[in-house]
């Protein structure tokens, strides 16, 4: 399934707003812009094909760098999240281990 940024960010616009404490609808345009190049990079970076609180989180982080022009500083400062959320992606991807696996591993 791949993931559809233009319904993540709309569905998301106002819970990134009020996390960012933007009050009004000025920035709309920009910040849903922001959301979607957003999601569609993490998602990229990460291996996710699907929305999970996780890659949510590191959207909204990476749209919060890019909002205050320091994107350059995201992948450095988000660097163990990420990989973290990219092992994870690869695990399920490759599914559970066999037992005949395990066992080979062990010897």
């Amino acid at each position: 399934m791949a993931i559809d940024a233009s319904a993540f960010a709309s569905e998301q616009l106002q819970a990134f707003k009020l996390r960012m404490r933007i009050f009004h609808d000025v920035e709309d345009g920009e910040l849903t812009r922001n959301l979607k190049a957003s999601i569609t990079a993490v998602a990229k970076l990460v291996g996710a094909d699907s929305v999970d609180d996780a890659l949510t989180e590191l959207a909204f982080e990476r749209a919060r760098y890019v909002y205050h022009d320091a994107l350059d500083e995201f992948q450095e400062n988000y660097a163990n999240e990420i990989e973290t959320l990219y092992l994870e992606n690869k695990i399920k991807a490759i599914g559970v281990v066999s037992d005949d696996a395990q066992e080979e591993y062990q010897e």
